[in-house]
């Protein structure tokens, strides 16, 4: 009996301690983007895994700030599938909810003002599997530019 649970401990730290925590994928290129309405933004992206095993990213949640405000949550609408090790080409859509109507007006002056040194802020978290073995990435509010260095996404004009 002790044999079995020492075998049972022994293999379950194998187990975890051998499977990492997945590095994150990089955006290779941006073939389209679609303001549906201004709740559905639908996006094509070539997506980078360079992982050696399928990462799968169930959902992502995001809050989306603006000069220091909170103004909209952001959804993953559906799940992304990205085989190991291999570039994948993406079509899916965010969920864009606004707090009020006025952090809607908001957000359409600062994105047609986008150089006009507003400051963008996200913070979220994503769930999903690397291989079999779930994962969860969490991204304390910070600047956008941040967020676009460590996930390599493109700049804005």
């Amino acid at each position: 009996m002790r044999l079995y649970a020492i075998l049972l401990i022994v293999f379950s730290a194998l187990v975890f301690w051998g499977c990492s925590s997945p590095e994150a994928p990089s955006i290779v290129g941006v073939s389209d983007v679609r303001l549906n309405d201004l709740a559905d933004i639908g996006f094509t992206l070539t997506l980078q895994n360079p992982n050696p095993k399928k990462l799968t990213i169930k959902k992502v949640k995001a809050e989306l700030w603006l000069d220091g405000s909170p103004i909209a949550q952001i959804k993953l609408r559906e799940p992304l599938v990205l085989p190991k090790q291999s570039e994948a080409t993406i079509t899916n859509s965010l969920a864009l909810t606004f707090r009020s109507e006025s952090d809607e007006l908001r957000f359409l002056f600062a994105a047609a003002t986008w150089r006009n040194g507003h400051k963008w802020e996200v913070s979220f978290s994503a769930r999903g599997y690397y291989g079999l073995m779930p994962f969860r990435k969490t991204v304390s509010r910070t600047s956008y530019e941040q967020i676009q260095r460590e996930f390599r996404l493109p700049a804005f004009p």
